[in-house]
């Protein structure tokens, strides 16, 4: 008889079993590490593998590669092949310029195929009622006739793991995209490489010559947005800029505040004057972030901005208190939302997200849920983000108005004064 039916496997199964069943291991819990397990149950740690690999099977617990296991929603049984209708949460308006290519993925990849997608958005966009929404969505869910799946574009900030596992329990198939599954319950995901597309968006500011390289973003920092923040700071670590001691720097931007009191009467320049709402949040954020950039000295040659939309506004006010964009600061930004948003300038470096390939992949992972052809385990498919190149970045010219870079040897900077 192989190791995972003899009794001690079991043994451990049961006590594992039990306490999920009890709740002291909760949904979304990971569980105590292997070796701590054997040391408790005084049993090798080869009968703790084994049964978590039972669990696994059974689905009662998630093991993804090179991370402890979590335990899953217990899955009911329902038969989605038999249901029409594709539930789609997009939390911000289906028109938005992303929410339209994402929708078209979806509707490509059902077209041929007896289901149908039912869209539903925010009543308001006002955060708190985006969030009463989104738990209303996943909430009526649960009971709404023929659901054969779900795919949700959630908002990062909501917290919505226990709307969430029920459906699991249920056994209702969903694919989250752009940011993971709430509380971290396992569940199918699209995504994209932000770790690897930043680094890609700091090595080519490198490559340019660049050394003083400033990431930015906002005050609230979701799943994607810290995964781009972790890629640069990645990105400048392997190039040895924030070794203890260097002489150069690697620094993060992020204002300490949502809001503030000021009013900001500066003019804005650049190719995105014309186009900004000049009423709205981004205004007030990119001007405390040019006032924290400017206090730099020496000014940064580059900065790596983890959205497109904060990228345009920081050009916009820096061109409109005279520094030049690229010729004084390079900028990459992230998203290349110009692909979408017609009225945007297609000016800004930028990684490019694949919103339609959301939709897309979104939809083959759960037809292999509807159909019965998925594997037990969840699975992850992360789209990547290539650099597209415009026309705010150059080669490093000034570090700061009257101060030109001058050539030395490779990797240090020297100044002509």
């Amino acid at each position: 008889m192989s190791e995972e039916f003899t009794p001690t496997v079991r043994k451990v199964v049961e006590v594992i079993r039990t306490r999920i069943s009890e709740g002291s291991y909760s949904v979304g819990d990971f569980l105590p590490p292997e070796s701590d397990l054997a040391a408790e149950l005084r049993v090798s740690r080869g009968s703790v593998r084994a049964a978590i690999e039972a669990l696994v099977d059974s689905r009662e617990v998630d093991k993804a590669r090179h991370s402890r296991p979590i335990v899953s929603a217990p899955v009911g049984r329902y038969n989605a092949s038999e249901k029409t209708d594709v539930h789609v949460w997009v939390a911000q308006t289906i028109r938005d310029d992303t929410s339209v290519p994402f929708l078209q993925g979806i509707s490509h990849e059902l077209a041929g195929t007896s289901l149908r997608m039912v869209v539903h958005e925010p009543t308001y966009f006002v955060e708190n009622i985006v969030q009463a929404d989104e738990r209303k969505f996943l909430i009526e869910l649960l009971d709404r006739p023929n659901v054969a799946g779900a795919i949700v574009w959630r908002d990062v900030y909501a917290e919505d793991s226990d709307a969430v596992a029920p459906l699991l329990k249920k056994g209702i198939p969903i694919v989250f995209v752009d940011a993971p599954a709430p509380g971290g319950l396992q569940t199918d995901f699209v995504g994209t490489m932000n770790v690897a597309a930043a680094k890609r968006c700091v090595k080519y500011l490198l490559d340019q010559g660049h050394r003083r390289i400033v990431c930015v973003s906002d005050t609230d920092i979701p799943s994607p947005i810290s995964d781009r923040i972790k890629g640069y700071w990645r990105g400048m670590r392997q190039a040895g800029l924030d070794a203890p001691g260097s002489t150069l720097f690697a620094k993060c931007v992020i204002p300490s505040a949502k809001s503030s009191d000021d009013v900001w009467s500066d003019p804005l320049g650049g190719v995105y004057a014309r186009s900004l709402n000049k009423d709205c949040f981004y205004s007030d954020l990119a001007h405390r972030i040019v006032v924290e950039l400017l206090e730099i000295d020496p000014l940064p040659t580059a900065l790596f901005v983890t959205y497109d939309i904060l990228a345009c506004w920081i050009w916009a006010v820096l061109e409109g208190r005279g520094i030049s964009v690229p010729d004084q600061i390079s900028i990459v930004g992230f998203d290349w939302r110009a692909q979408w948003d017609k009225g945007l300038e297609d000016a800004l470096d930028t990684a490019a997200q694949d919103f339609e390939g959301f939709g897309r992949h979104a939809v083959e992972l759960l037809l292999d849920r509807i159909s019965g052809e998925a594997p037990a385990s969840t699975r992850q498919v992360l789209l990547d983000a290539p650099l597209v190149v415009r026309s705010s970045t150059a080669t490093p010219r000034l570090l700061r108005p009257g101060q030109a870079l001058v050539a030395t040897v490779p990797g240090e900077e020297a100044l002509d004064t």
